[in-house]
């Protein structure tokens, strides 16, 4: 038995890995730079070394703790840096954002983890009183690589009693969502505060805030600007979280130019959020920018559009900082911009790998969809419709995705009336990026 165990192991991260490897997701990814291609080789290399060696000294020399030994230390360390990944960066998905799971666990850790309890059992099958002293502590480490993802789990959770899956939920009904209407909701990296826009009957729009406190999510409340004059919508913080931006009808700071849905901005601070602060030129040059979101290089998405063009044809435009500033703002390309009318709310995600944003099309489900478009080595790909699941006869638009990237968030609702509903966005992404690469 315990030949077998090692061996599956061998197989696992000497065969199975490097076989997973070598093609353009890693070994050959464009957008690896050639040092980090040597670190992948030379692990693969020395892991499927290591592997020979052990079915060597298993299989000829008869010789299994040695071997399991070694096998312990592969696929113990590969479940060490997955435990520790959130301190360096790292993550197990891949450049456009999909994960291979299997009953919702990374099929890394579920294999490296199969293979690593097994191997501590093996190790102690010399004695019958060794394997039972060794039964707590198996126990105590199936429960911790089990638990790296359900440590995963997001605050969010604690707002809703279901969690969604594939099929879009109301989020936080009664609390976020109610009988008023409600849209673009955003949240800080920790995911311990949030805001979004609440619009109640015949009165204007106002920013709402939440904060977990004590594991506790707090009751919404206006949020610390809120406007004196005017009025204020679609919050964004930063993928770093050091700035909150968000929408104001509220007059410029000493400035003659005409009323306007200008860009403002708050900065973080020791002791929380700054006074906010109009986004200056080129952003002042526009009379009206809408929802915008930026990557974590600091460019911004958002919508406008020319003097003279009817709302109905304002499209989604960027600006790219550069030495620090931002210098212009660029109208993005047709792949983006020519397909629908109403094109809107580009959520970008922080690598700008895809963006997600709302159009109105003769193809759609109804009003406005929710499409995705993915950034490949710099060429935006034509839209993706979200599917049916997502997108229905009313409108949905002003989609925004959680820090962790688990759940997609987006209006639906008609004229008078709208919730934000959330949806499990890991496997909605997955299959359409394998459609879209199967044609």
């Amino acid at each position: 038995m315990k030949k077998s165990i090692i061996t599956f192991s061998i197989i696992l991260y000497a065969v199975a890995v490097p076989f997973l490897e070598i093609n353009d997701s890693h070994v050959f990814n464009p957008d690896w730079t050639p040092h980090v291609r040597i670190h992948e080789v030379w692990q693969l290399i020395t892991n499927s070394s290591i592997g020979i060696l052990c079915l060597w000294l298993v299989w000829i020399k008869k010789e299994t703790k040695i071997s399991i030994i070694l096998s312990l230390l592969i696929t113990g360390s590969f479940l060490v840096a997955f435990m520790l990944q959130d301190f360096y960066g790292g993550s197990m998905k891949y450049l456009d954002g999909s994960e291979k799971t299997l009953l919702g666990v990374n099929i890394g850790v579920l294999g490296f983890g199969i293979a690593f309890i097994l191997l501590l059992i093996a190790i102690t099958l010399n004695t019958k009183s060794k394997q039972i002293k060794s039964l707590p502590i198996l126990t105590f480490l199936l429960v911790i690589i089990t638990s790296c993802q359900d440590s995963k789990k997001s605050n969010l959770t604690l707002i809703s009693d279901q969690i969604p899956t594939d099929i879009p939920l109301v989020f936080g009904q009664g609390i976020i969502s109610t009988d008023d209407y409600e849209f673009a909701i955003t949240f800080s990296p920790k995911m311990d505060e949030m805001y979004f826009t609440r619009r109640k009957p015949e009165e204007d729009n106002e920013i709402y805030t939440m904060k977990l406190i004590d594991g506790k999510w707090s009751e919404p409340e206006l949020a610390f600007f809120k406007a004196n004059e005017g009025w204020d919508f679609e919050p964004h913080i930063t993928p770093k979280g050091d700035k909150l931006y968000f929408g104001s009808t509220r007059a410029l700071n000493d400035t003659l130019k005409p009323p306007g849905l200008y860009q403002w901005y708050s900065k973080r601070e020791a002791n929380g959020w700054s006074t906010p602060i109009p986004l200056e030129k080129p952003f002042v040059d526009k009379s009206i920018i809408m929802y915008l979101t930026s990557s974590e290089n600091g460019n911004l998405y958002f919508t406008t559009g020319e003097k003279g063009d009817a709302p109905e044809d304002w499209v989604i435009y960027n600006s790219v900082m550069e030495d620090g500033q931002y210098k212009s703002i660029n109208r993005m390309g047709n792949e983006i911009n020519s397909t629908g009318k109403w094109i809107a709310h580009s959520y970008i995600a922080p690598d700008e790998s895809y963006m997600i944003y709302d159009f109105k099309s003769d193809s759609g489900y109804g009003e406005s969809d929710l499409y995705i478009s993915f950034n490949k080595n710099g060429v935006w790909t034509e839209p993706y419709n979200l599917g049916s699941k997502i997108n229905t006869d009313q409108t949905e638009m002003a989609a925004s995705v959680s820090p962790d990237g688990k759940y997609l968030f987006f209006h639906r609702g008609g004229q008078d009336h709208g919730d934000i509903y959330w949806v499990d966005f890991r496997t909605i992404k997955e299959n359409i990026v394998k459609n879209s690469n199967g044609n």
